[in-house]
C-alpha cells in the first residue's frame, strides 16, 4: 500500500538571541512536529516560551528534545552516568517544557532525545527502560528507524515513532554516518529532498532490509534549514504525500 501521509518535524530552541528566535519560528511554521531544547544541551524558559508560542500559532505538535545534561558538549559526547540518573534527567526536562506548554493551553505530545542520548537509546536496552518508565504512557517517543529500540519501546507500552533524517547520510546497516567524515552531513536542499522523497516512499534500507519511517527530520542547525524543510515539503506533497503529525489511537 502506498504511503499518504508523514510526520516532518526540525529541533528547535537551539540557537540563542534573536536570530536563532526567527529560525525557530519559521522552521515551526513549516513542520507538523517540533521537538524543543529544554535545557540538557541548550534552551531556557524564553526559548521555550517563544518556541510552544509559535507551535500553538501554526497547529504545530511539541514535542520535546531532551539530552544528556551536557551543554558545554552540545549534547554530543557520551556521559557515564547510571540509566536511571539519566532518566530522571530527561523527565526533569520533559516535565520543564510540559508546564511550559501546559501554561499556555498545550502539552508535550513526543519527546526526541538529542545527540548522544539519541544513539545510545538505540542500542542500550537498561536505558531504554529506565527511560520509557519516566515517559507517559501516551507520549510518542522518537527513535531511530531500523533500531531494535522501537520494538522494545512498544513492548514497554510506548508509543515509538521510526525517525529518519533528511540532511545526514547513512551507513549500509542503516546507522547515521558520523558526523566528523566528510559527506556526513547533506547541506544540499535538493539532495535532503530527494532523501527525503526516497525514505518516506521506500523506507530506510539497513543491511538488506527496509525499515519503515515514520516521521522525517531536519536538523535547525543545517545550513539553509528553511529553504531546505521547504523543498523536502514540496517534494513529499508534489509526490502526493500528506505532510501531517503521527496519527496515535488514544
Amino acid at each position: 500500500m502506498a504511503r499518504t501521509s508523514i510526520d516532518l518535524s526540525a529541533d528547535v530552541g537551539e540557537l540563542s538571541g534573536h536570530e536563532g528566535r526567527q529560525l525557530d519560528a519559521a522552521l515551526i511554521a513549516a513542520v507538523t512536529t517540533a521537538h524543543i531544547a529544554a535545557g540538557g544541551h541548550a534552551g531556557d524558559p524564553s526559548t521555550m516560551e517563544a518556541s510552544v508560542g509559535a507551535c500553538l500559532e501554526h497547529g504545530t505538535r511539541i514535542g520535546c528534545h531532551p539530552s544528556y545534561v551536557d551543554r558545554e558538549g552540545f549534547g554530543r559526547r557520551p556521559v557515564d552516568l547510571a540509566p536511571r540518573v539519566v532518566a530522571e534527567q530527561l523527565a526533569v526536562q520533559v516535565a520543564a517544557l510540559d508546564d511550559v506548554a501546559r501554561r499556555a493551553g498545550g502539552r508535550v505530545e513526543s519527546v526526541k532525545p538529542h545527540g548522544q542520548l539519541y544513539h545510545d537509546l538505540s542500542v542500550d536496552d537498561e536505558l531504554l527502560a529506565e527511560v520509557c518508565a519516566v515517559l507517559d504512557a501516551e507520549v510518542l517517543l522518537v527513535l531511530p528507524a531500523a533500531s531494535a529500540a522501537l520494538e522494545e519501546a512498544r513492548r514497554r507500552m510506548q508509543w515509538p515513532v521510526a525517525e529518519g533524517f533528511c540532511d545526514r547520510r547513512y551507513e549500509a546497516d542503516g546507522t547515521l554516518c558520523d558526523r566528523s567524515h566528510p559527506g556526513a552531513l547533506i547541506d544540499d536542499p535538493v539532495r535532503a529532498a530527494n532523501q527525503a522523497l526516497d525514505l518516506a516512499t521506500r523506507g530506510l534500507l539497513s543491511r538488506g532490509t527496509v525499515a519503515h519511517v515514520d516521521s522525517l527530520c531536519v536538523h535547525s542547525d543545517s545550513p539553509d534549514a528553511v529553504v531546505m524543510i521547504a523543498g523536502v515539503r514540496a517534494a513529499l506533497e508534489g509526490a502526493g504525500i500528506e505532510v501531517a503529525p503521527v496519527a496515535v489511537e488514544r
